[in-house]
Parts: structure tokens; sequence; C-alpha cells
């Protein structure tokens, strides 16, 4: 997230799984290590801008940026959640320009 910001693009996680939130964890105890798989999903996933009135070159601009901090945590870094960054591999019929 912090990468991403430093390039002028929003992002936070994108949901801390429901047994995380306090009403159920105050409730019925849960607490991390509970739920491993949704745990790991809640901690690599980011919520990225995307609105119907963004422009193709904003979109195209956090794309690359998506693509090339894919990369960088293919090197073997971290985002600041500590989940490494998956990036689909550029398919011909996705929206953007091809490589």
């Amino acid at each position: 997230m912090k990468a991403l910001a430093e390039h002028g693009i929003p992002s936070r996680p994108y949901f801390t799984p429901i047994h995380l939130q306090p009403f159920y964890a105050e409730r019925f105890g849960y607490q991390r290590g509970d739920f491993p798989v949704t745990e790991s999903l809640g901690d690599m996933s980011l919520a990225l801008p995307f609105s119907g009135v963004m422009s193709e070159e904003q979109v195209d601009y956090v794309s690359e940026h998506m693509v090339r901090l894919g990369h960088v945590a293919h090197a073997g870094r971290q985002n600041n959640v500590g989940a490494t960054l998956a990036v689909a591999p550029h398919h011909p019929g996705a929206r953007g320009r091809a490589e």
C-alpha cells in the first residue's frame, strides 16, 4: 500500500474477515488463527480505485503500477500488510495496452 501511495494511488485493506470484526470476536470469542484461509485472503486483498468516471489513462496508470509492483513482489519483497502481491499474467483480451 505504501508503494502505491508513493505513486498517488490510494489503496486500503479490502476487508477484515468477519470473524475478526469486533462484534463477532467479542460475542463468539473468535480470534486470529481460527480461520487461516479467510485471514490469509483478508491480509492480501487490496481495495484499489475504481469508478465509472475513471479515464482509460487512469485505469492504465493503476494497472501498470500494479504489474510493476507485482514483479517486485515476485522478486521476494512483500507489501506492508505482509502479503505477496499476486498479479495475473497479461491476457490478450484484457483491457489496456499489450506489452
